[in-house]
C-alpha cells in the first residue's frame, strides 16, 4: 500500500508538469544571438508640413553602433547618420547641414524628424521591448484570445508589450504617461524568420501627440553580416556642424 501511495503521488506531479500554457512562461525576449542586423527597404513619414516617402539602407552592430542612410529617386543619397548610445551625427545632404549630439529622441527630431532614442529605435527595428526583459509584467486587466499584455512602469512612463501567444511574436508596443496619455505606438506586421530570428516586414510608428506617422518597410533583411568598415563617416569642410547638448 505504501508503495502504490508513492506511485500514485509521481503519477500527479508528473502529470500537472505537463500542464503549462503560454501564460506561465514569460514570452519576452532578446534576440542575444543576433549580432548584427542589416536592413534595406523603404519608410515614408506623415507628420504636420511634411509628408515624403524614401529608400534606406541600416547596418547595426549589436546595439553599439548604427548607420542609416537614406536615398531619394535614383538612388541618390539624402541624408547619412552615425550613432551610438552617446553621441549621434547626422548629415543632410539635400540642405548641406550637419547636427551631432546626444542621441536623445528631442535631438534626433530635430535634426531628422525622428522623434526616438537612440536606444529606442535600435529595440524597435530589433523587434523587442526597449525596457529590460526583468523589468516587466503580466498585465493581468487584458483580456484577450491570443494574445497578452505585459507593461514596465519606468520614471514617468509605463511601457507595454503585447504578444501574439501563437508564435510569441509582438505585435504592439506603447508608451503611454503616468497620467494615461499616449505617446507611441509601434505596430508589427508580417513576419519572417532570418536564420533563425523573426523579424517584421512592416513596422508602424505612430505618435499621437505629435500627430505624425512613421512607417518602414524591409524589403531585405540580413542577420549577422560581418562589416568590414567603420560607421562613421566624414562631413565636408564646408558644412556646419550644428551641436545639441
Amino acid at each position: 500500500m505504501k508503495y502504490l501511495f508513492i506511485l500514485f503521488a509521481i503519477l500527479i506531479i508528473v502529470s500537472c508538469a505537463g500542464v503549462k500554457t503560454t501564460r506561465d512562461i514569460n514570452p519576452l525576449t532578446i534576440k542575444k544571438g543576433m549580432r548584427h542586423l542589416r536592413l534595406k527597404g523603404n519608410f515614408s513619414t506623415t507628420f504636420p508640413g511634411l509628408r515624403q516617402s524614401l529608400q534606406f539602407s541600416l547596418k547595426l552592430a549589436e546595439k553599439d553602433s548604427l548607420k542609416f542612410e537614406v536615398f531619394g529617386p535614383m538612388g541618390m543619397i539624402v541624408g547619412r547618420l552615425f550613432a551610438t548610445p552617446k553621441r549621434f551625427l547626422f548629415y543632410n545632404v539635400i540642405t548641406s547641414e550637419a547636427f551631432t549630439g546626444a542621441p536623445s529622441a528631442k535631438n534626433l527630431n530635430l535634426a531628422m524628424n525622428l522623434p526616438l532614442s537612440y536606444s529606442d529605435f535600435v529595440s524597435f527595428l530589433r523587434c523587442e521591448p526597449a525596457q529590460a526583459i526583468e523589468t516587466f509584467v503580466l498585465d493581468s486587466s487584458y483580456t484577450s484570445d491570443g494574445k497578452v499584455l505585459f507593461k514596465t512602469v519606468q520614471k514617468g512612463f509605463v511601457d507595454y508589450v503585447l504578444v501574439r501567444q501563437e508564435d510569441n511574436h509582438i505585435v504592439q508596443q506603447q508608451r503611454k504617461l503616468v497620467d494615461g496619455i499616449v505617446l507611441l505606438n509601434v505596430f508589427y506586421d508580417e513576419y519572417n524568420e532570418y536564420d533563425g530570428f523573426n523579424i517584421a516586414s512592416s513596422i508602424k510608428f505612430n505618435f499621437p501627440k505629435l500627430s505624425g506617422t512613421v512607417f518602414v518597410n524591409n524589403s531585405s533583411v540580413k542577420i549577422n553580416e560581418e562589416y568590414v568598415k567603420p560607421f562613421n563617416f566624414a562631413i565636408p569642410s564646408s558644412v556646419k556642424i550644428r551641436k545639441f547638448d
